[in-house]
């Protein structure tokens, strides 16, 4: 069994039609007529019923087109993988992401890069999101990074995708009053004490992301505490000293935490987007590789 032989069998099965299927890779009828009896003989099964006016598949032919369709897949990308493998391409990339990010698929994202491009070294950094973009737009560190996306817009000199969107979450402690709901409005967190993610005094923090979304709701939020990491921020919900508001990623871990309460906010709309970034003029081919794997 070969590629070519399972290729002319898809033609066949899409057409039902023998002449047709070989026009479509310019051969003969007879050509594919024995490409496909060679096929039968080894599978030992008949993929057609064939009449002179009319073909059909057979019921394992109709099962067997699916089984083609994924080894004609798996074998290109074995050939593809095994081709970018021969030639020896090696590199280094840095890699940001923000904290709790570990818990999404971007696992699978570093996989698929690494399976591809297995000479490049990766370089991976954990850190919040307001310590990724400095480092990466002052190019301190990074060649890219993935975390929450605040006011990106406002820099000329990067280039960003958004990578996923994330449902928000109130975290309360057992005994809060709003304990018991099945969901939160964001209006019903007027009178809280806030501890947010990331407290700098800069544009990319968490305190801002929660003020903006409580102005857009008719109150200012009142942010009694801040930290760094979400350890720390639930444990300081879990003590009493207030409430936060995370994106479901940063807590998957962690939902057994303390006896802690995860509540959804009950607006669509009220989510974080994950965003990969990078700089416009970052020359690093590895960089243009990777960008390839994010359909970039």
């Amino acid at each position: 069994m070969n590629i070519r032989q399972l290729e002319y069998f898809l033609a066949v099965a899409e057409n039902l039609n023998f002449t047709r299927a070989a026009e479509k890779y310019y051969i003969s009828q007879t050509a594919v007529t024995q490409q496909i009896q060679s096929l039968e003989k080894e599978l030992n099964v008949k993929l057609f019923n064939r009449t002179n006016r009319h073909v059909e598949l057979t019921s394992a032919g109709r099962i067997f087109v699916k089984e083609a369709e994924s080894l004609i897949k798996h074998t290109k990308e074995a050939l593809e993988r095994t081709q970018i493998a021969s030639t020896g391409y090696s590199g280094a990339l840095s890699l940001g992401f923000v904290k709790g990010y570990e818990q999404t698929s971007f696992s699978r994202l570093i996989q698929s890069f690494h399976t591809f491009f297995p000479n490049i070294s990766l370089f991976l950094v954990r850190d919040n999101t307001a310590k990724l973009y400095t480092d990466l737009i002052n190019r301190q560190r990074y060649d890219i990074i993935f975390a929450v996306k605040f006011h990106i817009e406002k820099y000329n000199n990067v280039n960003y995708k958004v990578i996923e969107k994330h449902p928000l979450i109130v975290v309360l402690y057992p005994d809060h009053h709003l304990a018991n709901k099945r969901s939160i409005k964001r209006s019903d967190l007027k009178h809280e004490l806030f501890i947010a993610n990331e407290m700098r005094n800069n544009r990319h923090n968490g305190a801002s992301s929660i003020i903006n979304d409580s102005i857009n709701v008719g109150f200012m939020p009142n942010i009694a505490k801040q930290s760094r990491d979400v350890e720390t921020i639930l444990l300081m919900v879990s003590a009493g000293m207030g409430i936060a508001v995370l994106p479901d990623y940063a807590i998957k871990a962690y939902t057994n935490f303390m006896n802690l309460v995860y509540i959804p906010i009950d607006v669509e709309e009220e989510y974080i987007e994950t965003v990969a970034v990078w700089n416009k003029d970052n020359s690093n081919p590895s960089l243009t590789k990777f960008l390839e794997i994010l359909n970039i």
